[in-house]
């Protein structure tokens, strides 16, 4: 957690621009971790080929969640 903090700080203080990750839905565990850390999820999700078809869905520091669009929609 403490590593985390410390580079998400310095990202947000070097790049000035906010700090987005991928999780894969059905990776409870690194969603919780992420989330209890104050990473939201922002609305965005892709499919991804890992072995088989995945749905990723991008976390934001500090964002509400809001809701997806039609167009990150996954049909």
């Amino acid at each position: 957690t403490a590593l985390l903090h410390c580079g998400v700080q310095y990202l947000l203080q070097s790049m000035r621009t906010p700090v987005y990750l991928w999780v894969l839905e059905s990776n409870s565990r690194a969603r919780a971790f992420y989330e209890k850390n104050l990473f939201r999820q922002d609305g965005a999700i892709k499919k991804v080929i890992i072995g088989t078809p995945q749905i990723e869905l991008r976390y934001c520091y500090g964002k509400k969640a809001t809701t997806v669009q039609a167009e990150n929609k996954i049909s």
